[in-house]
């Protein structure tokens, strides 16, 4: 089991926390700047035994989530090798029709190039329409378990102390419908 989090240099209290909460691995993920200075840690790994992997938050330039029904063919961002994209829910919905960020086009394109799906609890926590967040989630699950996109679910937390317990998130994901995450 993994979480994913975003450090700001306080990789320490993260490996501590994931080490208390029962995790064996966590996902570090470094803004483009700040990835190839990212502390080295390597001596803390065999004193907690956490497994630590290190990631790159692509900026919204390079990766885009804003889909339309008459544009389509804006998917081409997917051949850049990304691994996982997260908070592709905040869309204005129009005309009262709810866009959940992942259509069907989306969703086989994700499937084809192994691009995860990722569920940001904290962002579930803290998002003040989270009714209609959660519409969005389980709509975006309901395409990925259809099309086999693997899904993951996961704190993206910043802080160590907002990090949940793996089996929270089970039991959170189940709720929404996800019978099976990659991390869980």
């Amino acid at each position: 089991m993994y979480d994913i989090v975003f450090p700001k240099n306080n990789e320490l209290a993260f490996i501590k926390q994931a080490n208390k909460l029962g995790y064996n691995k966590l996902v570090f993920i470094y803004s483009e700047k700040s990835f190839q200075s990212a502390p080295n840690i390597e001596k803390e790994l065999t004193k907690h035994g956490v497994e630590i992997v290190k990631g790159c938050l692509c900026e919204k330039k390079f990766v885009e989530s804003d889909y339309s029904i008459t544009n389509s063919n804006r998917i081409g961002w997917m051949k850049q090798d990304v691994k996982l994209i997260f908070d592709i829910e905040e869309n204005d919905h129009f005309m009262n029709q709810k866009d959940s960020g992942m259509n069907v086009a989306v969703a086989q394109q994700m499937n084809l190039y192994k691009c995860m799906y990722g569920i940001n609890f904290s962002r579930i926590l803290s998002y003040k329409d989270r009714y209609d967040l959660l519409g969005s989630i389980i709509q975006n699950i309901m395409l990925s378990n259809k099309y086999a996109v693997k899904v993951v679910f996961a704190s993206f937390t910043k802080n160590p102390l907002e990090m949940r317990n793996p089996e929270d998130l089970k039991a959170f994901g189940r709720i929404l419908g996800l019978d099976k995450a990659e991390n869980l």
